[in-house]
This record gives C-alpha cells, structure tokens and sequence, in this order.
C-alpha cells in the first residue's frame, strides 16, 4: 500500500506583504521527512509544484518558486531528480555540517544553477563557503535575541545574501526586522489583525455582515434581503454580476435583486455572501483571503464527510474564524453584528465542539504541524481536502475579480 503523502506550504513574502514564495513541508505517515517528496517520478513532482505553487494574484496566475528543504543526506548522495531550476530554492537545514563533501556538492548545484539557502542559521566561520554559495540567509527570530540578530545582520553584510526573517509572530516583529535590512519574511503574524484603538466596522462591512446574519436566520425571505442588499448600490452591483455569470449559466441577463435571490437561493447566497466578505478587501495581502478560503473549503468538505457539521455552518466557520485579520478587529467585536447559533459560535471563539476541534485540525494541518492533528479526522481525508480546496481557491479568487 502506497503511504500518503503529507504536503503544506507557508507563505513567504516581500516587505509590501506580497507572497512571492512558498516554502513547501512534506512527510509520509511514516513521518519519513524529506525521502517521500523524492520517491515520485519527475512528472508526480511538477504536478505536485504546480498544485502548491499556482496561484491567482493581481488579477493573473502566477507560479511561484518554492523552496524545498534538503537534509545532509540528501546533499551528500547529490541526486535530486526532477526538480526545475526556476521554480526551486533549494533550503539546507539548519542541522547540515559544512563538511568537505558538503560543500563540494552545494558548490555543483549553484554551477548548475540552483538558488541556494540556508536555513535558522547561526553564524559560524566554517559556513563561509556556503554563504558564498548561497542566495538567501533564513534567521530564525525565536532562536536569537534581538541583539544576536543584530550580530548575524552585521556579520552577514560581506556577503552577497537577500535576509530573510521566519517564525515573525507579531507586527511589531516584522517592523524590527524590516528596520535591520530583512527583505523577506515569514510567519503567522499575517493571520492575525492589526488593532487599531477606535476602529470600527465600515459601513460596507456591517451591511455584507447584517446580510450574513439575515440569511442565517430560519424565517428568511428574499424581500428582506433586498432591504439589506439595495442599502449598498457596490453589493447590489455585485449580486447582479455573480447571477449573470457563467456560474449560473443564464439564457437571459437579470436586472432586479428580488429576481437575483429567488435564482441563486438562499443557500447559495450565503455562500456568496461570506465569499464577497472575503474579497472585497483589497488593501488587504491576498495571501489572508487565500489561506482564509482554503480553510473554509476544506472546513466545508471535512464536514460533509464526516457529519461533524452542516457543510454550510462549516463552510461559514471556516470564513468567520479568519475574519478578524481581514476587518483588523477582535472576532468579539465582529460577531456582536451575527447572532450565530452557539454551537457556531462556540466552534469560531473556543474552538470547542467537533466543528471547533475541525478548524483547528484544519489550521494545523494546513500549517504543517501534523503532530497536533487529532485522532478524529483523518491526515488522508484533509490530505484530499485540501488538494480540492487549492484547486477551488484558484478558481474562486479568479471568478471574484472578473
């Protein structure tokens, strides 16, 4: 029996918070770390590049490098078949001894034409040959003190290397490290909103969420969605170009709200509205809309296949556990505008309930910290899951901006 594959990707972004990498982690359920990737064929890799690395972004696809970690092993055996030049860094792991035969077989794949990385290092005179290799220099933010990363910033000037800073967990920490000459981060400081004293829901944002609330209650009807829709002229705007889309496959254009919620339903609608909730966000780094609805997908398709919930209560967690980092405010604050079912709430707020115990399986899962998956769901379904919800994702995020 083949082992299943383990595959995550965490961002890595510019200083402006655009992704232009993704560093890719892979295991097998035998917890083989770095063999499992290798063991397919060249054409099994560049299908799985694809699917972890295609992204639509600014309004176009885009294929992103990604960076592949390498073991000491895997360095000295000197085989790495199958991986394109272009689309790859390859990462050498921070436990990786600067030995002769290392560094004679790092020295072949930068003269083959590889970009090269080191990864949480820690300055030592016998890495110099390596960093004379390599592109990018990872410094690990939790392993040093602010005056060590200093040191390392200092020490690493001579070399020709772009800074990158991981494991960043708070804005404050990115602004430190953009100030010492980072030019690329990452960590999950992303995923969480930037609160600012006063702020408050904009109006647009208290509509789509009245709407929200509106079509999760029981005794819904279209006309009352059409009170909230018509109050802003951008999301009735919106509504109509959803329903004459190529989703809905119309033999004739629509022109009232009314007729729009009788065709799309109720329970499409929701969908859509949750959707717009996400992408109407533009100052916002797209990477949090694409995390956000990947979690809400493979919430949605999790929660079919094994009852932990309604796939659409699942689907609307999954947008709602993220939105605090799209509106830059607490959940509390946001969730005073749903009346949520406590169940629903509970899942968002206390991660507590099989739906709750779901989205943090989710985020772990997606995070790569498969250790933290409980034993309710299987590593095989969220695999499946989450390679549907990519797909999804894409497809999505490209229907939204037409």
């Amino acid at each position: 029996m083949t082992n299943q594959v383990l595959m995550a990707r965490q961002p890595i972004l510019d200083q402006n918070f655009r992704v232009v990498a993704y560093e890719l982690l892979y295991r097998d359920e035998n917890n083989r770390a770095n063999s499992s990737f290798f063991d397919g064929s060249e054409a099994t890799m560049k299908v799985i590049l694809n699917s972890f690395t295609g992204i639509f972004d600014a309004g176009r696809f885009r294929k992103l490098p990604a960076f592949i970690n390498l073991d000491q092993a895997m360095i000295e055996a000197g085989d790495l078949p199958g991986l394109p030049k272009e689309g790859v860094v390859l990462e050498i792991l921070e436990d990786v001894k600067a030995t002769t035969q290392v560094v004679e077989q790092v020295t072949k794949l930068a003269q083959q034409g590889y970009r090269l990385a080191l990864d949480d290092f820690e300055y030592h005179d016998d890495f110099k040959p390596l960093l004379e290799l390599c592109d990018v220099v990872k410094l690990d933010i939790r392993a040093l003190t602010e005056e060590q990363l200093r040191e390392h910033v200092e020490q690493l000037k001579p070399f020709k290397v772009t800074l990158l800073a991981e494991k960043i967990e708070t804005y404050e920490e990115f602004q430190l490290c953009l100030g010492l000459g980072c030019t690329l981060f990452q960590g999950y400081f992303l995923s969480k909103p930037q609160l600012v004293e006063g702020k408050k829901l904009s109006t647009n944002n208290l509509v789509l969420l009245e709407l929200i609330s509106e079509l999760d209650r029981s005794d819904v009807t279209p006309e009352s969605l059409e009170r909230i829709i018509s109050r802003d002229p951008e999301l009735t705007i919106k509504v109509l170009k959803i329903v004459n889309s190529a989703a809905f496959s119309l033999e004739r254009t629509i022109s009232s709200i009314a007729e729009a919620i009788v065709i799309i339903g109720i329970k499409e609608l929701k969908k859509w509205a949750l959707l717009l909730s996400v992408s109407q966000h533009t100052e916002k780094p797209s990477e949090i809309s694409r995390q956000l609805l990947c979690r809400a997908r493979m919430t949605e398709l999790m929660a079919g296949k094994t009852a932990a919930a309604a796939p659409s209560a699942g689907f609307m967690a999954g947008i709602l556990s993220g939105l605090d980092a799209l509106l830059d405010l607490p959940i509390h604050i946001i969730l005073e505008q749903i009346p949520l079912e406590p169940e629903l709430k509970a899942a968002v707020t206390e991660s507590t309930g099989n739906l709750g115990i779901l989205i943090q399986d989710i985020k772990a899962y997606m995070a790569g910290d498969w250790d933290s998956v409980s034993d309710k769901y299987s590593l095989a379904d969220l695999a499946e899951s989450q390679n549907n919800a990519m797909q999804w994702t894409s497809e999505t995020q490209q229907m939204m901006a037409s």
